[in-house]
């Protein structure tokens, strides 16, 4: 396990897991789901943690998966950001 403040990678073999520790929001991305189960329970045996299922929405930013892509979206930060200061319907 290598370490960098908050992002984790876990390697065994071709499996690789990324867990990203932020406060309280945990992010797990892999490419084996037997692994991030594992490390699922392992956290839950010492935090309370829920499995939300799917990524869509972490840190403020949106996701959504388009077959084989994930597109991240700051778009409702910006709306808000644009209401904030009167430029809403700016182009």
């Amino acid at each position: 396990m290598t370490a960098d403040d908050c992002v984790f990678k876990i390697q065994t073999g071709k499996s690789i897991l990324i867990v990203a520790i932020v406060v309280d929001d945990v992010l797990m991305i892999g490419n084996n789901e037997a692994l991030r189960q594992k490390w699922f329970d392992v956290m839950r045996g010492h935090f309370e943690v829920s499995d939300e299922g799917e990524l869509k929405y972490y840190l403020g930013v949106h996701y959504q998966r388009v077959d084989s892509d994930l597109i991240a979206s700051q778009s409702g930060y910006l709306e808000r950001v644009l209401k904030r200061y009167g430029m809403e319907n700016c182009k």
